[in-house]
């Protein structure tokens, strides 16, 4: 039950986060090409060469960096890319620091599997109990206050039910 869903919400957290380094670098690419046609004399710039930056102008497009990127991430996860080519294409439109997002395929991977087994008909059941049991407490909700029963009995039952 809550392990699943913290599991879940960290794998979330870190896809959210690796979306960001790449919407970061993507704008840090989109300034230095922007610096490299305002000064064709660039040699190398924080790692990321002349060159570099040259070819993400090149493959854009008329798309930003990001979107390129985005559409690069899609075609991974639908089996049109591989993770090596991936991960050149990954350097050459975001420089080296895209290291964190060459394993995005895997970590997607990873958050649909743990969402489906979350969502599996067993947790589904788990959860219409708990919910059951919760909804009956509160309809006792009287009987517990004047007998002295509450929170050691319900916390029998959750425990109970859960397994």
């Amino acid at each position: 039950g809550n392990v699943g869903l913290y599991t879940v919400m960290r794998l979330y957290q870190k896809l959210y986060e690796r979306l960001h380094v790449a919407a970061s670098l993507s704008l840090k690419m989109q300034q230095r090409q922007r610096q490299a046609s305002a000064n064709k004399d660039a040699p190398e710039m924080h790692g990321v060469t002349r060159q570099d930056v040259e070819n993400a102008g090149e493959t854009s497009k008329g798309m930003s960096v990001y979107e390129r990127f985005m559409e690069m991430l899609v075609q991974l996860i639908e089996g049109g890319m591989d993770g090596a080519k991936f991960e050149d294409d990954c350097r050459m439109l975001l420089g080296t620091n895209s290291y964190e997002l060459y394993t995005l395929d895997k970590l997607i991977e990873k958050l649909v599997g743990q969402i489906q087994s979350v969502t599996t008909e067993a947790s589904a059941q788990s959860a219409s109990r708990m919910l059951a049991l919760h909804e009956y407490t509160h309809l006792r909700d009287d009987l517990a206050q004047t007998q002295g029963v509450g929170a050691v009995e319900y916390l029998a039952n959750a425990v109970n039910l859960a397994g």
